[in-house]
Formats: structure tokens, sequence, C-alpha cells
């Protein structure tokens, strides 16, 4: 996992093993937790924002399988980089959009990924549920919802 400095994560986590990587405190950017993953890694990953509950395991899988840099699943055609296969070559640009604080769409644009699209994620399931993005309450209580409910939706 990747926090910021302060963020009580580890605390959190209690008596479960998990490694948590600090990230600097600043800047606040989405870019500042992925260049820090991939420069403690030193390999590709998957990225997974804590707020994308149901990220399907085989979706996951996938993305780490895949032979490209950078896949970015796009349903519906928006590219979604916070559930997405990160390399290190991509590096120094990474390190060069976060020093502008550029967009993290605008850098995924300016990378050409490989965009996973409605066809290709078909097989992983309901993307409204896999790319459900739980940021505000009542998108929180959508969530519960769907956890409670026996069909998952």
């Amino acid at each position: 996992m990747v926090a910021k400095p302060g963020s009580g994560i580890g605390a959190a986590l209690g008596k479960r093993e998990a490694e948590v990587v600090v990230e600097p405190a600043e800047p606040t950017h989405p870019l500042a937790g992925i260049v820090a993953a991939l420069r403690h890694a030193g390999a590709p990953l998957v990225v997974v924002g804590c707020d994308f509950p149901f990220a399907p395991p085989a979706l996951l899988r996938a993305l780490a399988e895949a032979p490209e840099p950078l896949v970015v699943p796009a349903p519906g055609g928006a590219p979604q980089p916070l559930t997405a296969r990160w390399a290190p070559t991509l590096l120094p640009r990474l390190e060069a959009a976060l020093a502008r604080e550029e967009p993290l769409r605008a850098t995924v644009a300016g990378l050409a990924p490989r965009l996973l699209e409605d066809a290709e994620l078909a097989p992983f399931g309901d993307t409204a549920r896999a790319f459900l993005n739980v940021n505000t309450a009542a998108e929180l209580q959508a969530a519960e919802h769907a956890i409670g409910s026996p069909d998952g939706g």
C-alpha cells in the first residue's frame, strides 16, 4: 500500500501484515503514489485506488499479465488510470509530469496506453460495479447496498 505520511494506514492495519510505502507529503497528486510505488517495486505493478472496492480479481490478474507498459481500462470510453498496469520504464515521464503537476488523465493520454474498451472488459462483469468509485456519502451508500445485496447490485 502507498500512503501519505501521517495517514495512519499502518496503525489501521493493526497486526495484519502489509507493507506500507510512504509517498512524499507534497504534491497531493495521484501520480505521487504511482511514482512512489514504481520506485519501490522496481517492477511492473497494478495500481488499484482504495476507492474502487469492487475491482474484479480476474481483471487485476489480466492487467498484471499484460505485456504493455501501461494498460488502462476505459469503460464507456473513460480511462480509469487508478485501476491500471504501470511499468517502471514510464518513470522518467511520470516524474516529469508529477513535477509539472500535470493532470493524471493528460499524462495517461500522452503515454499512449493500451485502453481496454467495453468489449474487452465484458468478460470481467458489470463495469458500473467494477469501477464504482467511492468518494461521496451517496457512493458509499451505493457500495454498502451492493455488498448487502444477494446479487451484488
